[in-house]
């Protein structure tokens, strides 16, 4: 993946895409693509992770004590969360082998101490940050939408009735 595509890839993710092109830029200059076999443990309740990773592709599950439960597929990002409450109560474990986009632990919190909408994404709870999501996406439906052609429209032939035809049976 070139630098431009990896830089189009991030700015396609919330809450990567409210960073500005310096703070994207010092992330492309530090971050790693890593492989992870299937089965492969990424970090548990003892090993405290080093970087955020954003996968790519493959499926990641994080289990805890109780059994719940939590996958990740393409798009996620995992070790976010453990790294800003410096604790983890799950195991990480690969179930599909993963291609990911790793970026530093220091970077990370240099970025939440330094960017208010991409601190407030990791901080704010779990109401506020679907929220933020669908916004962005009504947002992105919207631009579609203005961008769209007439030509491009799809139109369909009329249904004709008689004009004594209830409505349910038209």
């Amino acid at each position: 993946m070139s630098i431009v595509e990896q830089k189009s890839f991030l700015k396609s993710i919330h809450p990567f895409d409210s960073l500005s092109d310096k703070e994207l830029e010092q992330i492309l200059g530090v971050m790693d693509i890593a492989y992870y076999p299937k089965d492969r443990i990424l970090f548990d309740e003892d090993n405290e992770p080093d970087n955020i990773s954003i996968i790519i592709k493959g499926k990641v599950e994080a289990s805890d004590k109780e059994g719940n439960v939590e996958y990740f597929g393409a798009l996620d990002t995992i070790g976010a969360c453990e790294i800003l409450h410096y604790s983890n109560e799950r195991v990480y474990r690969v179930i599909e082998e993963i291609l990911c986009h790793e970026i530093p632990k220091s970077l990370f919190l240099e970025l939440i101490e330094t960017n208010d909408a991409f601190k407030t994404f990791y901080l704010e709870d779990i109401a506020t940050r679907l929220q933020a999501l669908r916004k962005q996406n009504q947002q992105t439906e919207f631009t579609e939408f203005l961008m769209a052609r007439i030509g491009d429209i799809f139109i369909h032939s009329p249904y004709i009735v008689e004009g004594t035809t209830p409505i349910v049976i038209a």
